[in-house]
């Protein structure tokens, strides 16, 4: 999903 990388962008781990 785009989201995993929208997130990984915004939060760098934060997502996960």
């Amino acid at each position: 999903r785009e989201v995993e990388k929208e997130a990984a962008e915004l939060g760098k781990g934060s997502f996960k």
